[in-house]
């Protein structure tokens, strides 16, 4: 910082984090797990040779500290390199994957203490992208992180103080226009900060290992809404439910309760199928007893549509972004239409999200799509909303 000062100059620093090396050491032994970090060390040198320092900050943690002359852009390729390393050892190769944070003097901070800061900052961000990510500074970071502790506090508390509540949006027949099901969606709504959407509190809940609880909430959240129906007269379709993968054990919790099985379809997306299938047996005992699969979010995942041969899915989910676009993009409608007809090819139903306007129901009608589900049809409702505007009592 002194030297950059004095001939005013940029100083870009680069923390550097080695994705999951825990998990090196676990395999190969700590002894060998320090030659690794040598050899990474090594290659830093010869991947950023205009560096002025590198020194080690962590376990599996290093900081670079470059001169710059020009723009940061103009290094960019540096650390693009970064993120994937192979490194050799004896025979051994490694490719070591890892998560950078950026931070520049003087821009993001004029001393090295705070400028470390703002790059394990950037890190950080980085990090909950997963690995081989970069991410440079930005005072909104900053904001981001004091928002997310303050968060956590307050969600902890949120499921014990039961702010947590379930709506239940609608389901049609694309044809009749009539009720097909619901699909449970989980509510909060803090007394400190009011509704708070999912999208907010739902990462930092995974990154509290709360999900768990929460899912346990909303399976028996969903159970008691079933009964308390089925005890006055009432019957549903079916209710949708969004399960983590990593909890699908949860399910065997209830399946001495056959009736709440029958009436439940588990949704998962594309990129969590696999995941899913880790849990063989509890799948085969949750399908066997009755209960239905479908696929949320589709067209927006990266694997092979083989496990569509493979699952017993029900029903697939037209991911909302193509939904929303196919009036003005034909791409957008190009893969609404393959996605119906890839339904079709396997016998089983398309539904398609985040439908609002006539429009888009009469394209989506005209291509052959199943069921829809949207502000077009109705919002999210309250149970009793949901009962006095969608059910009837059997006769």
């Amino acid at each position: 910082i002194d030297l950059a000062r004095s001939f005013q100059k940029k100083l870009l620093l680069l923390v550097v984090d080695i994705f999951n090396f825990s998990l090196i050491n676990a395999n190969y032994g700590v002894n060998l797990g320090d030659r690794i970090l040598l050899a990474f060390v090594e290659k830093l040198k010869s991947l950023c040779p205009e560096a002025h320092l590198i020194a080690r900050t962590g376990s599996d943690e290093f900081a670079i500290a470059i001169f710059l002359d020009k723009d940061v852009k103009d290094i960019l390729h540096r650390i693009e390199a970064l993120r994937e390393v192979d490194v050799k050892v004896d025979d051994l190769k490694v490719k070591l994957f890892t998560n950078i944070g950026v931070a520049v003097y003087p821009k993001d901070a004029e001393d090295g203490k705070s400028l470390f800061g703002k790059a394990v900052v950037a890190l950080k961000k980085c990090k909950e992208q997963g690995r081989g990510c970069y991410c440079t500074y930005d005072v909104s970071l900053e904001t981001e992180f004091r928002t997310r502790l303050s968060f956590e506090d307050e969600i902890s508390l949120a499921l014990e103080r039961g702010e947590f509540l379930l709506y239940y949006q609608p389901i049609a027949d694309i044809k009749s226009l009539k009720l097909s099901g619901v699909e449970a969606l989980i509510r909060w709504f803090s007394p400190k900060r009011g509704f708070v959407s999912p999208a907010t509190f739902i990462p930092i809940a995974e990154s509290m290992n709360l999900m768990r609880d929460i899912d346990k909430f909303v399976l028996k959240s969903v159970q008691n809404f079933l009964h308390r129906l089925k005890n006055s007269g009432y019957s549903i379709p079916s209710i949708s439910i969004n399960l983590t993968p990593s909890n699908f054990d949860l399910l065997e919790e209830f399946f001495e309760d056959k009736y709440f099985i029958r009436c439940i379809n588990i949704e998962i997306t594309e990129r969590e199928v696999f995941e899913v299938l880790k849990y063989e047996k509890v799948l085969s005992d949750f399908l066997k007893l009755g209960g239905s699969l479908s696929i949320d979010d589709f067209g927006t995942g990266y694997s092979s549509l083989s496990y569509l041969s493979e699952l017993p899915v029900r029903c697939v989910k037209i991911d909302i972004s193509f939904v929303k676009k196919m009036l003005e993009d034909e791409k957008a409608k190009k893969i609404v239409e393959a996605i119906i007809e890839i339904s079709k090819t396997f016998g089983i139903e398309s539904v398609a999200e985040g439908v609002e306007t006539e429009e888009q129901y009469n394209l989506l009608k005209k291509l052959g799509c199943n069921k829809l589900q949207g502000y077009f049809y109705s919002p999210p409702l309250k149970e009793e909303e949901l009962v006095e505007k969608f059910l009837k009592p059997k006769a």
